[in-house]
């Protein structure tokens, strides 16, 4: 495996105020060697100091992937070339998880970049007159010369959805760069800017030759991957592998590329209807591959601690079977492929988009008629179906159908407006309302459908998916890419009519048995029989019903801290909790909308994100991998 030596980890501060000369940044400290940042007024701690070429100074931390397999240019060179012939939207012309930091000698310009794709490489923290960043958060804790404030509306901001999809952090004026953003500091002044609406463009169009287009998407995936086995030099390959449609291509692919069995691992969950591990089982083994069933049970909630801590932020619940799955490949491989964002480009809120087909031109008295059919219709009928229906129905039913439509669509699991009124403390409930992104993706009459793929994407994959694998991989030394993730494959994919991601008649669109992914289906059945690219297919969602209720101890102890947390309304705390025991389960149903397995785990990982950064001695913490019962840690 890789050596986990952190020597991307980078810090620093820059003094905004001219008239307080370096009285403010001097208090910074890093166990990082300090270099030289060529700004005023400021310090800079890192493993490696700047590189200059020609007029600019130049940090890169990660990785830029080359062009292609055989290798590339110095990356300083590239990027200051680069720098020069495209100005500051030149990242887009780069692959691979870097962050960039530029000082401009002619200009007295100091320009932070992020690339397209992640969203908690960088945090930072800026007033008036001090700008301090870190590429952890928990690093950032440590350099400033003060105790940040929490942010209480942070706690709407989490619970509201499960996870996080701003670049506001749990503090106040502690953010995250989101990808394709840059901080640029020039005489004291922070501005932000970002190339999103390059990045991710949507072109639909007809296409005549089926099959030249399928050499082209697959040509494109076997350059990603090889670059990646390049790139890293990796040694023992592994894939995460669902029995899905994604996972399955992936792995196929680099079983053909790779020149030693590739790993596979698979998420199987104790006493539940659906396991994946024998479909994943039989295709490992059909391509001479390794294949790994992580089981996950009750004990996989003592990780939640450990997760947390790694990840730096309050975690979604679809993280925990991917961290044990982390933990499992980290004793085995060095390189690490997923799925992740297939899902999401190929379309998943087909349903959402039907549904908007016949709404949009409703009447808001019709809208607000169909949804209260559907909740009358769910007192006699409890069929999943009709649990997803009637949230999507109530977001059609506001006079204003479109206003935060994302942000409100992602509450399904968690908390609505009228849920969190009910949970929370009323003060805090009025500190305001959830935060919003500063990137605004519209959603319209026009739009709906690429809005909620490019939506799931910014909001979703960089914010939701990825930080619970790329984080906890990074700390366990393994090197980790999701192919779907490479730009020109994005491209391709938003190039296709809609008709070849999701095929099929209204009413199966509507019920969410549409043809899926049905492009991609014809790349797959030139490798396997139709018998398992026609499979059903199941998404990675988590029973926490299955096993969270056999650890009453968790339950109690997580339900006396939440009362001394005192942000909650403690009669809804006792109803959750006493309810969630009693609430009658079905192992086959997978989306759990009726159950309150989702809304407990998002308490449990907003409290255990409190214990590890916010309650004393959290700053002090260091990254321990040790594991204990979570009923002793929530006891402490």
């Amino acid at each position: 495996m890789t050596d986990p030596k952190h020597t991307h980890f980078f810090a620093g501060g820059i003094t905004l105020s001219p008239e307080k000369g370096s009285a403010v940044v001097p208090a910074l400290k890093a166990t990082l060697p300090e270099q030289s940042l060529p700004v005023p007024q400021s310090r800079f701690f890192a493993a490696k100091p700047f590189v200059r070429c020609e007029h600019y100074s130049l940090f890169i931390a990660g990785s830029i992937f080359p062009k292609d397999a055989e290798g590339s240019a110095p990356r300083e060179p590239l990027v200051a070339s680069l720098y020069k012939q495209y100005g500051p939207s030149f990242p887009s012309h780069l692959e691979g998880y870097f962050f960039i930091i530029l000082f401009d000698h002619t200009t007295q310009e100091c320009i932070f970049f992020n690339n397209r794709y992640q969203a908690t490489s960088f945090y930072y923290y800026v007033d008036n007159d001090l700008f301090v960043f870190a590429s952890s958060l928990r690093l950032l804790l440590t350099l400033l010369p003060f105790k940040p404030e929490f942010d209480v509306r942070s706690i709407p901001s989490f619970l509201h959805t499960g996870f996080s999809s701003t670049e506001h952090t749990q503090f106040k004026n502690v953010y995250r760069l989101l990808p394709t953003y840059r901080i640029q500091i020039h005489k004291g002044m922070v501005t932000h800017a970002h190339h999103w609406q390059t990045e991710f463009v949507f072109d639909r169009r007809p296409f005549h030759d089926l099959e030249e287009h399928l050499d082209t998407y697959e040509r494109l995936f076997e350059k990603s991957i090889d670059r990646i086995i390049r790139t890293y030099g990796t040694k023992e390959l592994g894939c995460f592998l669902s029995g899905g449609h994604d996972t399955s291509f992936i792995y196929l692919k680099a079983q053909q590329l790779f020149k030693r069995p590739v790993h596979t691992f698979t998420a199987s969950f104790d006493d539940f209807g659906f396991d994946e591990a024998p479909k994943a089982r039989y295709l490992t083994e059909k391509f001479g591959g390794h294949h790994h069933r992580v089981a996950i049970g009750k004990e996989a909630l003592d990780n939640i601690p450990l997760m947390v801590r790694l990840v730096e932020e309050p975690v979604p619940g679809g993280g925990l079977p991917i961290f044990s799955c982390c933990r499992a490949a980290a004793e085995h491989v060095d390189t690490l492929l997923s799925g992740d964002a297939g899902d999401t480009l190929w379309g998943e809120y087909y349903p959402v988009a039907e549904w908007h087909r016949y709404f949009h031109s409703m009447p808001y008295v019709l809208r607000r008629f169909a949804h209260w059919l559907n909740k009358a219709v769910l007192k006699v009928n409890d069929w999943e179906r009709l649990w997803e229906s009637e949230h999507v129905f109530s977001l059609f039913a506001e006079k204003d159908m479109y206003h935060d439509f994302f942000n409100r669509l992602c509450t399904y699991r968690h908390y609505n407006d009228d849920a969190l009124r009910a949970l929370l403390d009323p003060a805090v409930y009025a500190s305001g309302k959830a935060h919003t992104c500063m990137l605004d993706i519209p959603f319209t009459r026009k739009t709906m459908y690429d809005a909620l793929v490019e939506a799931k994407m910014f909001y979703g994959v960089y914010q939701y998916m990825l930080p619970p694998t790329q984080k906890p991989l990074e700390g366990l030394g393994v090197n980790f890419y999701p192919p779907y993730f490479d730009h020109d494959i994005i491209s391709f994919i938003n190039l296709l009519p809609a008709e070849w991601l999701n095929g099929g008649t209204t009413f199966q669109k509507l019920i969410n048995d549409a043809h899926k992914r049905r492009f991609h289906k014809q790349v797959l059945l030139r490798y396997l029989p139709e018998r398992y690219v026609y499979s059903v297919q199941q998404s990675l969602d988590v029973p926490f019903h299955a096993f969270m209720t056999k650890r009453p101890y968790v339950l109690e102890n997580l339900l006396r801290r939440l009362k001394k947390r005192g942000w909650y309304n403690n009669v809804t705390l006792d109803r959750l909790f006493r309810e969630f025991p009693k609430q009658e389960v079905k192992p086959h149903e997978i989306i759990q909308l009726k159950h309150h397995g989702y809304r407990i785990f998002c308490l449990l990982s907003l409290e255990v994100w409190c214990m590890e950064f916010m309650d004393p001695p959290a700053v002090a913490q260091t990254t321990d991998l040790n594991i204990v019962p979570l009923q002793d840690y929530l006891a402490l």
